[in-house]
């Protein structure tokens, strides 16, 4: 299971009684299969606008479900006669497993 935000909100209310977008952090909770539980990976500083220790990139999310789903990052396809790489970048997220 995967659950994944796109972008982290602002703690503070904008003019429009909504929140703006931090695009420097987002929240993922993954579950089952080899994922182990209970554990909190990386940290924001305290209005959650960036990261300030072990920073998770959403590559570094697709390569542990890849992972997990014996998806081959190094392999490329063809598109248009040109290879594209599954996953140019991004490492599997080992605390969780």
């Amino acid at each position: 299971m995967l659950a994944w935000g796109e972008f982290g909100r602002t703690p503070k209310v904008n003019g429009d009684a909504g929140r703006d977008h931090y695009p420097n952090v987002f929240s993922a909770a993954l579950a089952g299969g080899p994922v182990k539980g209970g554990r909190v990976v990386g940290e924001s500083d305290s209005k959650g606008a960036f990261p300030k220790a072990n920073p998770k990139s959403p590559q570094d999310v697709l390569a542990t479900v890849y992972q997990h789903l014996g998806i081959d990052t190094e392999a490329a396809y063809l598109n248009n006669g040109r290879p594209v790489q599954v996953l140019p970048f991004g490492k599997p997220i080992d605390e969780l497993m």
